[in-house]
């Protein structure tokens, strides 16, 4: 009974909390999102009231000053209040979804979630329900195909009124034709205006969501042509990572990626765009820097960062991503666009940063604004005056002690006690109210004093026992219920509460004293003369509360010349070969100011990597990491047996005299297993021209054979590539109309008699080997991908050689398609599988290669 009761108070005390909070809400903000986070950081909230971050609020399309002390508290209201909630979901349709299919999508979208919606939320720590309002959900005016939702992922996951919609997502983004991502990371791609002819870098690439967007660009086939003519790099320093990123890049089955694993401060420039002659330089139209950040923006989504942050993070980055900046300028080509980007709201890994490219260039770069192009996004201009804070030598030195073996076994004890002693009151407590329950009002209020004044007596005792337990506060971390906003904004006010948090200010870097290595001088605000050249205003800056999105910076560069003379001497140093070592090592917490010349690398590009780079090596002859663990092996071409048996293939399938043989290439010989389709543009400006050499290859092109021992010819064409081969296929393509094309899609193993008389009549004469089936009305238009890989058996049946992934997409096409033409169809299984199984136990044991792959 007593422990029954116990936990009835206490839920009905988390309701009282619970409801208390939500009251201090607005309306907007309780339909955000159920999940409130109680989160906060005193030293986090200090060193943004001191920087400015509420200075500024919207008034229409424009951001006006803060005049009052009451404009600027209520503009922090609306930051706070927007960080506190759970980030909204979003997601973009793919720009190379064609019209037809693209707008089927649309339609399905607009069933499932163009309308608003009352679901009841649960809460589980407090046992009530509650009904919560979803607004339909919102295009994206600035973002092709973006799309936002009122609710965050995790409620769609969770939530049975949303399973449909949760399905439709999951399955569409399998097949390729969306991707879900956040609002503000789909900007930086929009922003540099890739167009399908371009060459384009990403240079810190992973999970690839960005690399995606651009991707779907660079894959457009032109009219009349076969293949790409543009590609993406998507390069990552963690191979692990980049290897992962892999997968997500595969849904889009494009010849035109490349993904390497390289630290991005020292990517290859490669000879011929090194600007020796003083005009080239740069392989690249468009260099995407979405560089490694403190990542105080993504508070939304991870909710972690309120206890974990602190200034050091920037201060420490700030080499980093200046070096990696720098390096992308140089791979640009004149004329071309990089963008800069972090999920940050720090000035040190923004403004900073970008004032020290535009110091760097030496005029050949320039900032671009691009606002006119894209209307409806809220943004707001760069800052052009910031404060330098680091954490004082008190506040590091106290830090370190909480930190010590001794102070965590303290602290350990302390809880400990705390828990034991708040234990047995609360069975004091109980005990004494199953016992008592007959005792006068008098006497009970008597033995309610008396438990009080014991309680009262114990944590005072407590307190005196051991007065050093640390605080919250001591640690930059407040009481999660307790905030304390400004008293007034006068900036002295502010600069002594950021002192009390532990801060310490510079005002110039000659204050800064030479036992803080990391400060650096390009971290501090630029001179009157230099803001007015640099138009940092052209910068954007997301925050929040203005499209209920997360935190993001972005700033667009153009290439106006090359980088300079000092970039062209330290060049013909390397050609030389008398440049220096040290600079090549250097790293960055050792860095006064990352020079153009220290992002270049050696000629036999044998600089050392970073740890990201180094850790999955082992060690090779020459002493450096060599990558042995993920299969990194470069493409290259396949030796004189692979290549003898290769013209039999052409023969067997009939491959026109314009196939590209020489774009066939391999991972390893002899005898290789599979075999890709590799770009054009790629083979010619990277492979060609020794890249692979300088980086680790992790996956570029697509499979379109793979070995296999039951075909005549030993190999066997591959659904992932068909699409780049079918246009050069002679004898085994075959155009099908919708219904046939329908069953070949709908059965995994089926006998020829299902089919047409004519089909039926143009495959029983096949030897045994895969064939291509494509949808009548896309024979001479691949692009779309309407085609299947089959297997003709020795029987008188076929095997279907898709994967599940990639019948899901086919299926959505060929809904999209039948409506349209108001065509009947059945996906349904039926009773094929039962009709053909006698004819095809033979055919199925045959080999495990031709099953799905």
């Amino acid at each position: 009974m007593g422990k029954r009761w116990n936990r009835k108070r206490k839920v009905e005390e988390r309701k009282e909390k619970y409801e208390a909070k939500r009251a201090a809400l607005g309306d907007e903000d309780r339909k955000r999102s159920e999940f409130f986070m109680q989160a906060y950081n005193v030293r986090m909230n200090a060193y943004y009231n001191l920087q400015g971050l509420h200075d500024y609020r919207r008034e229409g399309t424009n951001f006006v000053p803060c005049l009052t002390d009451e404009e600027k508290s209520q503009e922090r209201d609306r930051f706070v209040s927007s960080i506190r909630t759970v980030l909204p979901a979003s997601f973009r349709l793919g720009v190379d979804t064609p019209t037809l299919f693209r707008d089927k999508l649309q339609k399905e979208l607009e069933v499932l979630a163009g309308k608003k919606m009352e679901i009841e939320i649960e809460e589980t720590d407090i046992m009530k329900k509650h009904t919560r309002i979803i607004e339909p959900i919102q295009k994206i005016k600035f973002i092709p195909g973006g799309y936002q939702l009122s609710v965050d992922r995790r409620t769609i996951r969770r939530h049975p009124t949303l399973s449909e919609f949760h399905e439709w997502l999951k399955i569409q983004t399998f097949a390729g034709f969306i991707t879900r991502q956040e609002t503000v990371s789909m900007i930086p791609p929009v922003v540099l205006s890739v167009e399908p002819h371009h060459a384009v870098l990403d240079m810190c690439a992973a999970p690839g969501s960005k690399t995606s967007q651009i991707l779907e660009i660079v894959s457009e086939i032109p009219s009349g042509e076969n293949e790409p003519n543009g590609f993406v790099v998507a390069n990552d320093s963690d191979s692990k990572r980049a290897f992962m990123m892999v997968n997500n890049l595969r849904r889009k089955n494009s010849p035109a990626v490349y993904v390497t694993s390289k630290d991005a401060r020292f990517y290859p420039q490669l000879k011929e765009y090194k600007n020796i002659d003083g005009k080239n330089e740069g392989l690249f139209d468009r260099v995407l820097c979405d560089v490694p950040c403190s990542g105080d923006g993504t508070l939304r989504k991870n909710p972690g960062i309120w206890k974990t942050w602190n200034q050091s993070g920037a201060l420490a980055l700030h080499a980093l991503q200046l070096q990696i900046a720098l390096k992308g300028a140089a791979l640009t080509k004149v004329g071309g666009y990089m963008c800069y980007s972090t999920c940050s709201m720090n000035p040190i890994e923004n403004e900073a940063v970008v004032c020290e490219i535009l110091r760097a260039s030496n005029g050949a770069l320039e900032l671009v604004d691009k606002r006119p192009d894209m209307p409806d996004l809220i943004s707001r201009p760069g800052w052009t005056s910031w404060k330098v804070l680091r954490s004082s030598k008190k506040a590091d030195k106290n830090k370190k002690k909480k930190n010590s073996p001794k102070m965590i076994q303290k602290r350990k004890e302390w809880e400990e006690k705390n828990k034991k002693e708040n234990s047995n009151s609360n069975e004091e407590n109980t005990a004494k109210e199953n016992t008592n329950e007959n005792i006068t009002d008098k006497d009970s209020n008597e033995s309610t004093v008396e438990t009080e004044t014991k309680t009262k007596v114990k944590e005072d005792t407590a307190m005196d026992i051991d007065k050093t337990a640390p605080t919250k506060e001591e640690d930059g971390k407040a009481d999660s219920n307790v905030e304390k906003p400004p008293i007034n904004w006068d900036e002295k006010e502010l600069l002594e509460d950021a002192k009390k948090n532990g801060f310490e200010l510079f005002n110039t870097f000659d204050e800064v004293p030479s036992t803080y290595p990391n400060m650096r001088k390009s971290m501090f605000p630029p001179s009157p003369e230099e803001v007015e050249n640099f138009h940092l205003d052209r910068c954007m800056r997301c925050l929040p509360h203005d499209m209920d999105t997360g935190g993001f910076f972005i700033t667009l560069f153009r290439k106006t010349k090359p980088m300079g003379k000092q970039v062209r001497d330290k060049q013909a140093e390397k050609k030389e070969g008398t440049e220096n070592n040290e600079e090549k090592n250097e790293s960055v917490e050792d860095t006064e100011k990352p020079s153009r010349g220290d992002n270049e690398e050696e000629e036999n590009g044998e600089e050392t990597k970073t740890h990201a780079d180094a850790k999955n090596g082992k060690q090779g002859k020459d002493g450096k990491k060599k990558q042995t663990d993920l299969g990194n092996l470069p493409f290259i071409i396949p030796d004189t047996e692979t290549m003898d048996k290769f013209d039999e293939l052409v023969n067997f399938y009939g491959f026109s005299p314009d196939f590209p043989k020489d774009q066939i290439m391999t991972r390893s010989n002899p005898n290789p297993k599979v075999l890709y389709f590799i770009a054009k543009s790629i083979k010619e400006k990277l492979i060609d021209q020794g890249i692979q050499d300088r980086i680790t290859v992790i996956n570029s092109g697509v499979k379109v054979f793979e070995r296999n021992k039951d075909s005549e010819v030993g190999y066997r064409i591959v659904q992932e590539g068909i699409h780049m081969i079918a246009p050069f296929l002679g004898k085994r393509k075959f155009v099908v109309d919708f219904q046939d094309f329908v069953r070949c899609l709908s059965r995994e193993s089926f006998s020829i008699d299902l089919l047409s008389e004519t089909f039926k009549k143009e495959i029983e004469p096949l030897p045994v080997g895969a064939f291509a089936v494509v949808l009548e009305g896309y024979e001479n238009d691949h692009g779309k991908k309407m085609l299947l890989v089959m297997w003709r058996c020795r029987s008188a049946s076929v095997n279907r050689l898709v994967g599940k992934t990639e019948i899901d997409g086919m299926k959505s096409k060929l809904r999209a398609i039948a409506e349209l033409n108001n065509i009947e169809y059945n996906f349904g299984e039926e009773d094929t599988k039962e009709t053909a199984k006698e004819e095809n136990d033979k055919d199925t044991k045959e080999s495990p290669e031709e099953k799905i792959e």
